[in-house]
């Protein structure tokens, strides 16, 4: 009797110790599997440095489905996207609902110096992926709203930066 108390709790110890990959970055593979390591990335864009052990390996959008970023006690969520020009690239995924929603961050070199802007994208199911920046945010979500009089004139108090919180509201919304 001992013997089975003394295995069963040796089980429930294993069990808990079995989670080491929690909070940790991952990658996942086109062939779906998931690579627990460290990520060494540039805001999003290509390519991300995957460690795992002693291996170090760089990967490109075209490589990888998705990956995670574990920092100040969350995730980070990206996933790769094909254009329809037949470009890859990473998006970082701010919502799933109704509307995905993902930010591309893009690089510009200017003589200046180097300038990183960043678009919004909205994929909607059976719909092609709509693209806005801050200077057509307020016209494309406003026509893509204008069945709901309340989101439209929510849009014209929120800024660029907190479009996330207006689609969240509308994948919350009752109105389907």
């Amino acid at each position: 009797m001992k013997k089975n108390i003394f295995l069963s709790f040796l089980f429930c110890c294993f069990v808990f110790l079995c989670n080491a990959q929690k909070d940790k970055d991952y990658i996942l593979t086109l062939q779906k599997d998931t690579l627990f390591g460290k990520i060494i990335e540039r805001e999003g864009r290509e390519p991300i440095t995957f460690t795992h052990g002693n291996s170090k390996v760089n990967y490109h959008p075209s490589t990888i489905q998705s990956f995670g970023i574990y920092r100040n006690d969350r995730y980070q969520k990206y996933k790769s996207i094909k254009s329809d020009g037949g470009r890859t690239f990473f998006v970082e995924v701010l919502l799933q609902g109704k509307i995905n929603l993902y930010k591309f961050t893009e690089e510009n070199v200017l003589k200046e110096g180097r300038v990183l802007r960043y678009v919004y994208m909205m994929d909607i199911p059976d719909n092609e992926l709509i693209i806005f920046s801050s200077s057509t945010y307020q016209r494309i979500l406003g026509a893509f709203f204008k069945e709901y009089p309340s989101l439209v004139t929510q849009l014209s108090n929120y800024s660029y930066h907190e479009v996330p919180r207006l689609i969240e509201q509308y994948n919350r919304s009752k109105l389907f």
